[in-house]
């Protein structure tokens, strides 16, 4: 039996990361269209280019900040375009919006809604106008509150699940890079002058 419980990333973890991939760059050089997104892409500073080799680094479009993509233009436009994709803090949500498959239930109260996320079955049952309660796999049901609930009750029932199970992301890290280089495939770059 597949447990998601197999591999853990902490918020802590999660948010020093992000720290870590904070950085200054250059000017941007290439503006990367993706669906209605644009980003801006510019080389990482570095204090001595000749021992350091200039990695990529983007910024949203219009906004302050970089975020280090330890890429290179030789990696291509789509990984590019999917290493940002997976940097959206909403990227987990997205792809299980796509992977989980409904196969039976329907999003009563109290009524048990199966799904099949890529041989990952799980379930959930709205009991409450602020609680989920979610299953993995036959595992006990973990009761999760929340104190503003999507609308939708398929996003309430996927933000449970991950709410339920931090390491979510981890498990299915994989499939979700796969995903989010299909994705990039659609990418447009401009050059920046």
């Amino acid at each position: 039996m597949i447990r998601m419980t197999d591999a853990h990333v902490t918020d802590a973890q999660a948010t020093l990361l992000q720290e870590r991939e904070r950085c200054q760059a250059e000017a941007p050089f290439a503006c990367l269209k993706l669906g209605g997104a644009s980003f801006e892409i510019a080389y990482e500073k570095v204090d001595d280019p000749d021992e350091t080799p200039p990695t990529l680094a983007f910024s949203i479009s219009g906004r302050s900040g970089w975020i280090r993509l330890n890429r290179s233009v030789a990696d291509g436009w789509t990984r590019i375009g999917a290493d940002i994709l997976m940097r959206d803090g909403r990227v987990l949500d997205r792809f299980l919006n796509t992977h989980a498959v409904r196969i039976s239930g329907d999003y009563n109260l109290n009524e048990e809604v199966r799904f099949d996320t890529l041989g990952t079955y799980w379930s959930a049952r709205i009991v409450s106008d602020t609680g989920t309660e979610i299953r993995v796999d036959g595992e006990p049901w973990m009761l999760i509150e929340q104190s503003n609930p999507p609308a939708s009750p398929k996003d309430r029932v996927i933000r449970a699940l991950a709410a339920s199970h931090p390491e979510i992301r981890e498990y299915f890290a994989q499939h979700i890079d796969h995903w989010a280089c299909r994705i990039a495939t659609g990418v447009t770059v401009l050059p920046m002058m």
